[in-house]
């Protein structure tokens, strides 16, 4: 039994956006690509550090006075 392969041949055109991305399309598909995300990376995990502090913050200070709770039923706070 022999086999039938047809070859399928694309173009793909790619287009520079501004100095952190590009942009690629094959016919109808269209993809974004982050050309600095090593660059991005330190800011968005100093970002994510710091809400979580806060957040963290909000949770065991739930009075106005800035006091410690914890609440040790609270599997969070127990971990803290």
């Amino acid at each position: 039994m022999t086999e039938t392969r047809t070859k399928m041949t694309f173009q793909v055109r790619s287009v520079r956006q501004d100095a952190h991305g590009s942009e690629a399309q094959c016919k109808d598909a269209r993809i974004q690509l982050d050309t600095d995300l090593a660059g991005r990376l330190p800011a968005q995990a100093s970002q994510l550090y710091g809400t979580n502090l806060v957040n963290l913050t909000k949770l065991v200070t739930p009075g106005k006075d800035g006091a410690w709770a914890l609440d040790m039923d609270d599997v969070v706070q127990r971990g803290v």
